[in-house]
């Protein structure tokens, strides 16, 4: 862990391309530090934060007083690294320098929260990227981006709507709550996603017989060939591979075999953003250590549970409190996902603290500080992204 005199607060969203695959992450870094250059090294040097920085191209937003000079100085090589800067930061001189530096690493330079100003129009000598919200910016302004050569990521998408307009206009990665806390709309099919998700729900139950198991997920073919392929991966990191359903269950066990099943049958809401699924698992991983490194050890799997169905509502395009009517769920896990009370409940707004959705709670729980809780859900999203890519 890095130490708690380094006060930095990480928010993570993911970074999806035209067909809404992740490609990468937007990182937006935090201090409350007034001298954080040695604090934010030891963060930056973390293994785990490395890890993560490995798997597709990454925008870090720093903070506007940083020298980001100091920060190059850690690293090798920054081939998928991308440096974002503001509009305004041309009357920085050592703007330049930072640019010349960071292109010799392999890293490159964004402009964020375009506003089409004289300065912004000056910075597109030495960025490579503009990240603008398409519908706070004219069309006469994206067409002469395109014509600069200039990348757009569409920030602030908040429906498809806005990912249709982005993406008509050119851009071609994308950002916004769309992808993690999607608003929602009208579903004519809405009766049989519920009872999927009620099968799925009786799956998590850990009184459930196995031969139950077998026999629920042998009803679909292609729900059953999903599972072989997942289970018979490297990742998975069985004795021997799986044949049958019989071999699973008996390899798995009830609860290692009901979080796959829980997956494949998430995975399968084709109208879905695919990224819900991966948020879902990276805070079902958050909770689930939360609970392992507190007081609630005996109870990480139903924190894992309410991190999962963190998203049903936007699968379902249901509010929550029916998308869990008539599901079997535990009395903690229901006041968690509908009220966010409780300890269940509070862990689940850190989460969506870290992700920088909705209102905001003091990042803290139990002895974990801020910088703590950042890298458990930095590690978190590194597991998701494993086993979401798979």
């Amino acid at each position: 862990m890095v130490p708690k005199s380094a006060t930095i607060h990480v928010q993570c969203r993911p970074l999806l391309n035209e067909a809404k695959a992740i490609v990468g992450h937007v990182w937006h870094i935090l201090s409350a530090s007034e001298d954080p250059a040695e604090g934010f090294a030891r963060f930056w040097l973390h293994e785990n934060f490395s890890d993560q920085l490995k798997q597709g191209k990454h925008f870090i937003v720093l903070p506007q007083s940083w020298q980001v000079e100091s920060l190059l100085a850690n690293i090798e090589q920054a081939n998928d690294l991308v440096i974002c800067v503001g509009p305004h930061d041309n009357h920085n001189p050592a703007l330049l320098h930072l640019a010349k530096a960071a292109r010799l690493k392999g890293a490159e330079l964004a402009l964020i929260d375009f506003d089409a100003s004289d300065d912004a129009w000056q910075l597109l000598s030495v960025v490579q990227y503009v990240k603008l919200a398409i519908k706070q910016t004219s069309a006469e302004s994206v067409t002469r981006l395109k014509q600069a050569n200039i990348t757009l990521v569409a920030s602030g998408v908040a429906d498809e709507g806005d990912f249709q307009q982005a993406k008509q206009a050119g851009c071609r990665w994308f950002e916004g709550y769309f992808f993690t806390q999607p608003l929602l709309t009208g579903s004519n099919d809405k009766v049989n996603k519920a009872s999927l998700l009620r099968v799925l729900a009786q799956l998590n139950d850990p009184n459930v017989a196995l031969h139950h198991l077998a026999e629920v997920i042998g009803q679909d073919v292609t729900l059953t060939l999903q599972l072989m392929t997942a289970l018979n991966s490297a990742a998975m990191a069985l004795p021997q591979p799986v044949h049958s359903l019989f071999d699973a269950v008996q390899f798995l066990g009830t609860k290692r075999l009901s979080f796959w099943v829980s997956v494949l049958m998430l995975s399968q809401m084709k109208d879905a953003p695919p990224v819900l699924l991966y948020t879902a698992l990276a805070r079902a991983r958050f909770l689930e250590t939360l609970a392992e490194m507190g007081v609630n050890k005996n109870k990480k799997d139903a924190w894992f549970l309410t991190g999962l169905f963190s998203t049903l509502d936007a699968f379902l395009h249901l509010p929550m409190v029916e998308a869990l009517e008539g599901m079997p769920l535990a009395d903690d896990i229901v006041d968690a996902l509908v009220r966010g009370i409780g300890d269940m409940g509070h862990a689940l707004a850190l989460a969506l603290t870290l992700e920088g959705v909705g209102a905001t709670v003091d990042l803290n729980f139990e002895a974990l500080d801020v910088c703590s809780l950042s890298m458990l859900y930095v590690e978190s999203t590194s597991w998701a992204y494993g086993v979401w890519s798979q």
